[in-house]
Order: C-alpha cells, then sequence, then structure tokens
C-alpha cells in the first residue's frame, strides 16, 4: 500500500477506493475484484494436496502407534500384570509431551506392596472389550469399537449362529479391535474406499468449480477429501480380512458407488491391488444372495431376481 505501508493504520482499517486502485496498480493485479487467477489458484490447491497427503499420512501413522500401545496396555490388564482395579494415576512429563499412566501391579504375595508400572498410552484409549447385545436360542449379537473420528463411539458389529459367523464393520478406518472380532468369521462384510477414484471426483470438482465459480463444486471437493480420513483404503480391507483369517470378503457400502455403464472400470480401479493379500472377495450387489449352513463350512452364494 503506497500510502498506508509502515503505518499503524494498514492494521485493521479500509484502505478505501483510491488506495486499492494504487496497490492494484503497483502489483500490476489487472483482475476483477475476488477474481483468482486459474494459474495461481492451481498452484495454491497442490500445495494443499500435498499438505493433505502428509496430513492423513501422519494421522494414519499416529492412529497405527496409538492402537498398538492401547492393544499392549488392554493385554496387560488381561494377563494380570496391571490391577485394573486399582485407579490410575496420570503423570504429564514436563520433558515431552507424551501422557504416562502410573498402573498398579497386583499386589506381590512376597513383598506386600504393590509394584508401579509405567505404561504409555493415549489418555483417550477406549476398552476393547466386546459388548453382548443378544444371546437367545444360539444366536449371540456381540458389538465391538472401530475407528470412525470424528464420529465417536462407532461400532461394528458380529452375529454367531450355530458354528456360522458374520461380522459388519460399519463406518471405520483400519481397525485392528475389528481384526480382534473378527477372528476365523465367515462372511466379513467390510466397507471400502477408493483414494484413486475420490481423487478423480476431487480434481473433477474443483475443474467444475474454476468453470463455473458454483460453491457447490468445491465443497464437494472438500468433501470428498475429507471423507479420505475415516474409511478404509480397498487394499487395507483385504489386509484386514487376511490378519482376521476371515473365509470371504464381501465388499459393500463403497465410495465412490461403481455406476454404470463404467461399472466394471471402476471396480477394476478399486480392487486392483486386493488380490495381493486376499483373494476370495466379492462385491455386494442387488440380488446378491449368501447362505451358510449351520455346523458346516459351505457358503452358497446365489442371486435373487427380483
Amino acid at each position: 500500500s503506497p500510502n498506508k505501508s509502515g503505518k499503524a493504520s494498514v492494521h485493521g482499517s479500509p484502505l478505501g477506493k483510491e488506495e486499492i486502485t494504487l496497490v492494484r496498480k503497483k502489483l500490476k493485479w489487472n483482475y476483477k475484484p475476488f477474481e483468482i487467477p486459474k494459474h495461481i489458484l492451481k498452484e495454491w490447491r497442490k500445495i494443499g494436496e500435498r499438505a493433505s497427503k502428509k496430513y492423513r499420512n501422519s494421522k494414519q501413522n499416529h492412529k497405527n502407534l496409538t492402537n498398538t500401545i492401547n492393544h499392549n496396555f488392554v493385554k496387560k490388564v488381561k494377563n494380570g500384570e496391571i490391577d485394573s482395579a486399582k485407579p490410575l494415576e496420570l503423570i504429564r512429563k514436563q520433558e515431552s509431551s507424551e501422557e504416562t499412566l502410573i498402573a498398579y501391579k497386583k499386589t506381590d504375595a512376597a513383598e506386600g506392596t504393590n509394584k508401579k508400572i509405567e505404561v504409555s498410552v493415549n489418555v483417550e484409549f477406549q476398552k476393547e472389550e466386546l459388548s453382548e447385545l443378544l444371546s437367545n436360542n444360539g444366536l449371540t449379537i456381540t458389538a465391538f469399537l472401530v475407528e470412525h473420528d470424528p464420529v465417536t463411539p462407532a461400532y461394528g458389529y458380529r452375529f454367531d449362529y450355530k458354528g456360522r459367523s458374520i461380522v459388519i464393520s460399519g463406518d471405520t478406518a483400519y481397525s485392528t479391535n475389528l481384526i480382534n472380532f473378527a477372528k476365523d468369521v465367515d462372511l466379513l462384510f467390510h466397507e471400502a474406499i477408493s483414494y484413486e477414484m475420490t481423487d478423480i471426483n476431487t480434481e473433477a470438482m474443483n475443474s467444475f468449480y474454476e468453470t463455473t465459480n458454483n460453491d457447490f463444486y468445491r465443497f464437494g471437493a472438500n468433501l470428498f477429501q475429507h471423507i479420505e480420513d475415516y474409511h478404509t483404503p480397498f487394499e487395507e480391507v483385504a489386509i484386514v480380512a487376511k490378519q482376521s483369517n476371515a473365509k470371504k470378503l464381501i465388499f459393500y457400502h463403497v465410495i465412490p458407488t461403481p455406476t454404470k455403464p463404467i461399472d466394471g472400470l471402476m471396480k477394476n480401479i478399486m480392487t486392483e491391488k486386493v488380490d495381493q493379500h486376499f483373494q476370495d472377495w466379492l462385491f455386494a450387489e442387488e440380488g446378491l444372495t449368501l447362505e451358510l449352513p449351520p455346523n458346516s463350512d459351505n457358503i452358497v452364494i446365489s442371486n435373487f431376481d427380483a
């Protein structure tokens, strides 16, 4: 600002019409008010995309670390190394941001004392114990926690009946707790997202926004980026199926939804890396019927023609 630069009036006070004209002339800015040149907008979005990718990677690394810590803590409680009946004392270490729980070990008969052991753990730790919703006539329905921040708590469900089992993931990012509760399940119904496809949608939305200047497309682009944080990529779903030793994996609640006439192409892109980890899978589709004969290993697949 030629007349306000270096002065207190540059902070908070309006430039005014004449000063704006001088600033535009000095910057050689010939664009209309509120118009962002496409080449600048393009570079700015590239910066944003790089930052978003780093954020997603960082968040996933943190989540993996937290899951490991939480799992180890629960294991210590279940093994009796930590007395869950004793209060846990939270200590904030001054030399770092790490939060540590001082857990009390069960009484040692020889020493007659409670030993203290330190366990580093996320203080927002949630119990991994199952919650049995129903047990009636041989049918057991169990709910368990999954990862769907910022929506919390979020649950998956397991159904057991006459030696057969089904797990439904619900909305979730990669969840070690789900893997634990899906052990040896017959049918694993798991949601899935394709980053490749959502990125295509994001680019398309951004392109439409640049062309039309309609905020609907800008919000749409942001939404496709945002939802990647709390859903599970196809390849990771395949890893979940392998780690849980599921007999068959069914992709459902797929993002984005495969749409005719390019549904085949979309599915090929989505599942490109799935077979590297798990081979017995299919997509849930209208009319698909899966039967589990009691006390058997058979899975009967058919299609109901509505």
